[in-house]
């Protein structure tokens, strides 16, 4: 590793950790807009700028590295956010245009995942090998539309209502500042 990555990664560990990665152009960015320097010039900038660095300049690459972090917890709280409303205007679509197609997929999805297990246990596990082994990949099927069916009718799980109410906290404190 190069001496300058291992200073930064030093001095701003979020930032040293990025550099290299899929978000390395974000993390570079934000460190030479913290020390002022144009970014257009990348990785290589911000080399040569770390070459001679002030003291001013490791508080500034530190308040950087924080400014990084709260970045990128916005991008995921933004990725948060439309996932999140996905799946809202999926079920408000279910609910406002009337149509049933939804429920009625789910009735018998619901429905077939329960016929076929019922039929092995109606006549029992000794099925022909040309039988039993498509029997038991459509139970892994529906059995996965089934999951899938529960999670959009009763949500897709506690952390998610976590993340929720995570989410609103923060928008309330947005709108506080």
């Amino acid at each position: 590793m190069a001496k300058w990555k291992e200073l930064l990664a030093t001095v701003a560990p979020s930032i040293g950790s990025a550099i290299g990665g899929p978000l390395g152009g974000l993390a570079v960015s934000t460190a030479l807009e913290a020390l002022g320097v144009s970014s257009d010039g990348g990785e290589k900038a911000l080399k040569a700028k770390l070459a001679d660095l002030s003291p001013a300049d490791y508080v500034k690459l530190k308040e950087a590295d924080l400014t990084y972090q709260s970045r990128l917890a916005e991008l995921d709280v933004e990725e948060t956010k439309a996932y999140l409303a996905d799946r809202a205007d999926a079920r408000n679509m279910r609910l406002h245009s009337g149509r049933w197609t939804a429920d009625i997929l789910a009735y018998l999805t619901v429905f077939g995942f329960f016929a076929v297990i019922g039929s092995f246990f109606w006549f029992g596990f000794e099925l022909d090998e040309d039988v039993k082994d498509p029997l038991l990949i459509l139970i892994g099927v529906l059995g996965a539309a089934f999951k899938d069916i529960y999670q959009f009718f009763f949500g897709s799980s506690r952390g998610s209502k976590e993340k929720t109410g995570v989410i609103s906290q923060m928008n309330e404190g947005k709108k506080n500042v």
